[in-house]
């Protein structure tokens, strides 16, 4: 189902989610005083609209990069270190008991 409210367009899965989005959008009329994202950016959001009506605009800039960062150098690790042969062979039996001679 798709929302057109003046210039913006949203995406709803159901029609309860529908209904939410359009008390969300003409509830609170000029009461509304902050919109928050949970994303680095805000592309989503009018922001010129925002400012006209003296909205508050706020998201999560940065939250990720640590994160992100993490998981790159984890798939680095697993690609030098051949992870995914190495659980392969394990879960077909490859890997014996330890033996200190040989």
């Amino acid at each position: 189902m798709l929302l057109v409210c003046r210039f913006y367009f949203f995406q709803c899965e159901s029609v309860l989610n529908f209904l939410l989005l359009l008390l969300l959008l003409l509830v609170p009329g000029p009461q509304l005083k902050v919109v928050s994202t949970m994303s680095v950016g805000y592309d989503h959001i009018d922001a010129t609209e925002c400012k006209r009506r003296g909205i508050q605009v706020g998201n999560t800039p940065g939250v990720l990069t640590d994160a992100v960062a993490d998981l790159t150098v984890g798939l680095l690790l697993a690609t030098a270190r051949l992870f995914p042969q190495a659980i392969d062979s394990v879960k077909n039996g490859g890997w014996g008991a330890w033996d200190p001679l040989c």
